[in-house]
Parts: structure tokens; C-alpha cells; sequence
């Protein structure tokens, strides 16, 4: 299944916002693929990886850029 998120502006509660989304998405099987502004793709895998125990094989997470960074 795909899921797409348009989360808050504000990159704390939008980092939040997203790891909160995944909380019920079991790990088991899944591959989690994900792209998006640098500090919600950083909690977003630490949250997968070290919380979760998501292998690295099944988590792809990409950060495109990151506010005030030109």
C-alpha cells in the first residue's frame, strides 16, 4: 500500500506529525520509503531504525532539503 502525507509546516510538528503516522504500520514486512525536508526524514529513520528495529535493507529515506540552506 502507498501512503501519502501532506503534513504541518513547521518542521518540528511536521517531523512529529510523520513519525506519528508510521507508529501503526507494522515492521515485519514492510519497506519504508520516504523523501522530504532534512529534519523529518532524520526522525522519521532514526524512529524506524533505533526505536523500531527496522532493517536498513528495508528503510529508504531521503532528505531533499533542509529550511535556511541554500
Amino acid at each position: 500500500a502507498i501512503r501519502w502525507m501532506h503534513a504541518p509546516v513547521d518542521v518540528d510538528a511536521r517531523a512529529s506529525a510523520v513519525t506519528k503516522h508510521v507508529e501503526g504500520i507494522a515492521t515485519d514486512r514492510t519497506y519504508f520509503w520516504g523523501a522530504g525536508e532534512f529534519e523529518m526524514t532524520r526522525s522519521l529513520r532514526r524512529s524506524l531504525r533505533k526505536d523500531r528495529g527496522v532493517p536498513v535493507e528495508r528503510v529508504a529515506i531521503s532528505a531533499y532539503w533542509r529550511p535556511g540552506r541554500h
